[in-house]
């Protein structure tokens, strides 16, 4: 209690964390268009989301997860084209299934805060883009890794609150 005070932390909060607090599952039932997909390997759990336009059918896939399987279903069922595919950042977990899924989708595009990218498939500050009535803006936020990136979808059919996708940005338990 007495460190979290010194760090502006809640002390109660804290240790309700190391006794094995996790958050509730996200009720993604608000948005029609969202969905999480899950992949395990190695005893880690990692997730990905893939969004799409009600209307155009075009998709955006947020990190990819261990394996592509799910991801292509999903997109199958959905009658989807994938056209975007956006990194948080580029730990294994995050990027495993990026092989498989450009090579079923060349076309979609790369976005990506790693300095290491080509420019064209680096994010710039403050830009955003389209994706049928969607609007998908990016915010730097490093410190889980330096390339650390949060996208926000926005413009949701029926009003539906803005999407922050922070892949380990925000860490609980032990799940990003």
């Amino acid at each position: 209690p007495a460190l979290g005070a010194a760090l502006g932390l809640d002390g109660a909060k804290l240790a309700r964390i190391a006794k094995g607090w996790l958050p509730a599952t996200p009720d993604l039932s608000l948005w029609r268009e969202l969905r999480q997909i899950t992949t395990q390997a190695n005893g880690i759990e990692v997730h990905c989301y893939l969004a799409w336009d009600e209307v155009s059918r075009e998709s955006a896939l947020f990190d990819t997860g261990w394996e592509a399987a799910p991801i292509f279903k999903l997109i199958d069922e959905n009658g989807l084209t994938l056209r975007h595919l956006f990194l948080t950042h580029l730990h294994e977990d995050h990027t495993a299934a990026m092989g498989a899924i450009r090579e079923k989708f060349p076309k979609a595009h790369l976005h990506s805060n790693s300095r290491h990218a080509p420019p064209q498939h680096r994010n710039r500050v403050n830009d955003f883009l389209h994706l049928g009535s969607l609007r998908i803006t990016n915010r730097d936020t490093p410190g889980h890794a330096e390339e650390g990136v949060t996208y926000i979808i926005g413009n949701w059919p029926e009003d539906a609150p803005h999407v922050a996708l922070v892949g380990d940005a925000i860490f609980a338990g032990s799940i990003g």
